[in-house]
């Protein structure tokens, strides 16, 4: 459920044309998971509250939803013992 909400989330709100990708590694005895995308990314001061529920950045290709991805998220991760970040957009490669 975990996984299948930030995909979900990640597709659904980066646009049309963007790449999702996601990767699993072994850090020590932590496992990572991340997914990336080349989407615009969330502004800083907005990245916590995407966590709360039925909490929704506007977004004009978003479609309809529950906004309930990501505090699910959040939760399962609270459940687990795990932690969850976002982090600022990376520069793309033709960026520059």
């Amino acid at each position: 459920m975990l996984v299948r909400n930030l995909l979900d989330n990640a597709i659904r709100y980066s646009g049309s044309g963007v790449q999702v990708r996601w990767a699993v590694s072994r850090l020590g005895k932590h496992i990572l998971l991340e997914v990336t995308d080349t989407g615009p990314g969330i502004p800083a001061n907005e990245r916590q509250g995407v966590f709360e529920r039925f909490r929704r950045l506007p977004c004009s290709n978003c479609g309809s939803g529950s906004d309930l991805g990501l505090s699910i998220v959040r939760k399962i991760a609270d459940r687990y013992d795990a932690e969850i970040s976002l982090a600022a957009p990376r520069p793309s490669a033709d960026s520059g």
